[in-house]
């Protein structure tokens, strides 16, 4: 890549959150006066090393195309199979994405932007990929592709490249991460790689069009809030900067968070499927409120005897009535109202579903601790069917 990304070491950032952001996160207690506070004067230091998305799909598009516009020299990548390449212009090393764009973001004046970002293709074979190291590791791809995505570049991370200083570090941002994480975890460890391991999430919604090869039509549907782990500050420096939104938990604030999440996406991603409607018109379909709380009982039992346990959180840092959740799960669907969700948009394609690692992630976890989750476990097999139909 021509150029270079400089940032300064020292980055002044003013972030306010408004009072309906303050109430759509239910985080932990001693995290949600971070969350909600006003700060006016912090040095932020942003990360400068090389950061390659694995997987093009809307979330991994708009942060490359957040990124990209605020620094347009950063060192930004695009994995893509070499069975995709036929997706976009074979002549093309750049993916280039028409972003529609709510006006609250970095430029409030500029609703439609073109951006192009940098693409390498992975060959099939990992023993046969000879392309540079990676130091950040951004997955972004669907749940069920995530480990072999990654064991397809494990050969190009911790090289130990003179200019790298630290290890290789894994980012993960997709639905189900929880259920992702245990499996990546078995595969660094079978493979013995030390390589850092960082959760995140986001609220944000997008989903994309594709217009012509090489060109993708992405609609930023909806503003929401990023998190990642306090460990990789500097990524979530960088984030926050391009836009994003995004502050840094501590580990445990993370898990408390990602259960929230996946309590949503357990609600949000199936129903809307199932409905064939946008995250906003689930609040309209009659039925809507009991399936939600059938689904939120169940958790809410899970997640309980997992914080009594001490496994995955703190009892004390995430609150998991039916109430709470549903009020969070409720907040989201506003908040990203006009959206239509990964799981709708994979039925009305004919794709696979993340399914297994949300609902089913709900199923596994239950059985192992002796619990029940009917609901899920037919909202599972309802899923499978529309899969086949």
């Amino acid at each position: 890549m021509k150029g270079g990304f400089s940032p300064p070491d020292e980055c002044v950032t003013n972030i306010t959150f408004g009072s309906r952001v303050q109430a759509s996160w239910t985080l932990p207690h001693s995290y949600f006066y971070m969350a909600t506070a006003t700060t006016t004067s912090t040095s932020r230091r942003l990360c400068r090393e090389p950061l390659h998305i694995l997987g093009a799909g809307s979330i991994g598009q708009l942060f490359a195309a957040s990124i990209r516009s605020r620094f347009p020299s950063y060192p930004l990548t695009v994995l893509l199979r070499e069975s995709h390449r036929h997706r976009w212009n074979d002549d093309n090393r750049e993916l280039k994405i028409e972003w529609i764009r709510p006006s609250n973001l970095v430029k409030p004046t500029s609703q439609s932007e073109s951006v192009c970002v940098p693409i390498e293709y992975l060959l099939e074979d990992p023993n046969n990929n000879n392309l540079g190291p990676i130091q950040n590791l951004l997955v972004t791809t669907k749940s069920y592709q995530a480990v072999a995505a990654v064991e397809s570049v494990l050969s190009r991370m911790n090289t130990h490249n003179a200019d790298s200083t630290t290890n290789s570090r894994i980012i993960l941002l997709c639905n189900g991460a929880l259920s992702v994480k245990e499996e990546l975890e078995a595969l660094l460890l079978q493979n013995r790689r030390p390589i850092q391991m960082v959760l995140a999430t986001t609220t944000h919604g997008a989903y994309r069009e594709q217009h012509e090869p090489s060109t993708q039509k992405l609609i930023h549907a909806g503003c929401g809030q990023t998190f990642i782990e306090e460990s990789a500050k500097d990524i979530g420096n960088l984030w926050n900067e391009a836009g994003l939104n995004c502050i840094s938990l501590s580990s445990q604030a993370m898990q408390s968070l990602l259960w929230q999440k996946l309590a949503a996406n357990c609600v949000i991603n199936p129903l809307t499927a199932l409905y064939q409607c946008t995250n906003g018109e689930l609040l309209l379909e009659p039925n809507f409120p009991l399936l939600q709380a059938e689904i939120l009982e169940e958790v809410s039992k899970v997640l309980a005897v997992l914080a009594s346990n001490g496994d995955d959180t703190d009892n004390n840092c995430c609150e998991v009535n039916v109430n709470s959740l549903g009020n969070f799960v409720n907040q989201v669907i506003r908040d990203t109202s006009t959206n239509k969700s990964s799981m709708y948009q994979d039925i009305v394609h004919g794709h696979r579903t993340e399914i297994d690692h949300l609902n089913g992630y709900v199923v596994r976890k239950g059985r192992d601790l002796g619990i029940q989750c009917p609901a899920n476990e037919d909202i599972v097999q309802r899923i499978k069917e529309k899969e086949k139909s």
